[in-house]
């Protein structure tokens, strides 16, 4: 990979952290797998969480918005 980018984008030090990082990914024990696999389903979910989030809190707020729209003061606000 370095002979097609060329040898200015190789680094020593940071070459060597993801060797290590890599290397003690392989070599985890059968728990670390399942804690690893389990991780990962935790980021899925929260990454499909996370655009939702927003769209329900506005949901809340305009709920809330609506639940006061008794009185006519309220009626006014909105209007404005």
């Amino acid at each position: 990979m370095i002979a097609e980018i060329g040898t200015e984008f190789a680094g020593e030090d940071e070459t060597a952290q993801v060797v290590a990082a890599t290397t003690r990914q392989q070599n985890l024990t059968p728990w670390g797998h399942v804690k690893e696999a389990f991780n990962q389903l935790i980021g899925v979910i929260t990454g499909a969480m996370s655009p939702i989030v927003g769209i329900l809190a506005a949901g809340g707020i305009l709920k809330g918005v609506l639940a006061n729209a008794n009185d006519a003061t309220t009626w006014r606000v909105i209007k404005c």
